[in-house]
């Protein structure tokens, strides 16, 4: 068993955890809230920088008299019945022969992005009269610009996604942390009160076995010392379902799996389930139409308190000389148990929510109800790999199934 102390730890590391995942998810978004801003200011600065650029070239190209002067960064060139004149310092490979061609011929004014090696120019070539003239900006100082701004944006990003992700793993340590008291409180009552009923069960489990020697010692009727065999076997399986208690409220423990074999695990429950059927004029009947071992591999104790919660929920609503029917065979890949009533059915708006915690649909009194007993048996079947469905439920009776991975 684990001391309070231990399982204090254990809360604090499952709250320390979903705190570092809720940080991390903060900071995730964070990113991309950051990637989005840098992809809009990019997208905006670009289209502010193409607008200048053109606005610049338009108006170079518009007021050229000459390609000695051109606006800053600019170069002018003008092409006309007196030859070629270009501005001082022109890059290599410029001016763009082709476009003056093309544009002399056709006056139709062109925009183009030309490529000098590793860098960019912006050409914009219009027919004025008898001159063709081009305008060629470099487009470096913009793209610095914008890498400038790449960077700031995302050296702000980084200091912004450290900063939330340890913020928000601060306040998700402070919003988290009932619920790790909540835990610890469930944890100390389970543990408390399993401490409580081992002692009881203990020595009920003495004192059966001891009723049971001193009945056949004495020579008792045969079916009385059956009977005992019973409240020692069902004394017995208490205890085991307070160890296993302990076990699903410890999320560190694993409960241990092992072969099952389901068609002796339902002769054992229907034999202790009889006298209770039989209390409730019910009759009780086991079918088994594989003659082969039906196996699943899991935990014996929770899969004989998840059938039994079952068994248990179809006797109690089933009317007197009623029939309650345990079938355990083989079906495809699958280990099946159906548990079959001649009860009054379930309501169509409640075959949906049977499984639901503290569900009940006690308002009708001609229908049955339920509590946390199919609730926890689903828990347990899921947590062995299967699942439990509501397989049909008419006015005539209900059946159950519990389907198991077959070995």
């Amino acid at each position: 068993m684990r001391t309070p102390h231990t399982g204090r730890e254990s809360d604090l590391g499952l709250v320390r955890g979903a705190a570092r995942r809720l940080g991390l998810q903060s900071a995730a978004l964070v990113a991309l809230a950051v990637i989005v801003l840098v992809a809009i200011s990019t997208v905006l600065v670009l289209r502010q920088q193409n607008a200048s650029a053109e606005a610049l070239l338009a108006q170079a190209t518009t007021r050229a008299d000459d390609a000695q002067d051109p606006p800053a960064g600019t170069w002018l060139v003008l092409r006309g019945p007196y030859g070629l004149e270009t501005s001082p310092g022109i890059p290599s490979a410029l001016p763009d022969l082709r476009a003056l061609d093309e544009v002399a011929r056709t006056s139709r004014t062109t925009t183009a992005v030309v490529h000098v090696g590793t860098s960019e120019y912006l050409v914009r070539t219009v027919q004025r009269d008898d001159t063709t003239v081009q305008a060629i900006l470099d487009l470096g100082p913009q793209h610095d610009q914008r890498s400038d701004l790449t960077r700031v944006l995302l050296a702000v990003g980084a200091v912004g996604l450290v900063l939330s992700a340890f913020v928000g793993t601060l306040m998700a340590r402070r919003a988290v942390r009932p619920l790790s008291d909540a835990l610890t409180m469930q944890r100390s009552f389970v543990a408390d009160a399993s401490h409580e009923l081992r002692t009881p069960l203990t020595l009920l489990s003495t004192r059966a076995q001891l009723l049971r020697r001193s009945l056949a010692a004495a020579g008792a009727d045969p079916s009385v010392v059956k009977d005992a065999d019973g409240v020692v076997a069902d004394a017995a399986r208490m205890t085991e379902m307070v160890e296993e208690l302990l076990v699903a409220a410890d999320p560190w423990t694993n409960s241990e799996s092992a072969p099952v074999e389901l068609t002796s695990l339902c002769e054992e429950l229907v034999a202790s389930a009889r006298d209770y059927a039989e209390s409730n004029e019910v009759t009780l009947l086991l079918d088994q139409p594989d003659a082969d071992a039906v196996t699943t591999t899991g935990n014996a104790v929770g899969l004989r308190r998840a059938v039994l919660a079952i068994l248990d929920n179809a006797i109690a609503h089933t009317p007197p000389s009623g029939t309650v029917t345990v079938s355990v065979r083989r079906q495809g890949r699958d280990a099946v148990v159906d548990v079959t009533d001649t009860g009054p059915g379930i309501a169509a708006e409640e075959v949906d929510r049977v499984f639901d915690r503290f569900h009940s649909s006690h308002h009708k009194a001609s229908r049955r109800s339920y509590g946390l007993g199919l609730a926890l048996a689903r828990e347990v079947v899921a947590r062995q790999g299967g699942r439990i469905t509501v397989l049909s439920t008419s006015g005539s009776g209900t059946a159950f199934r519990v389907s198991l991975p077959h070995n």
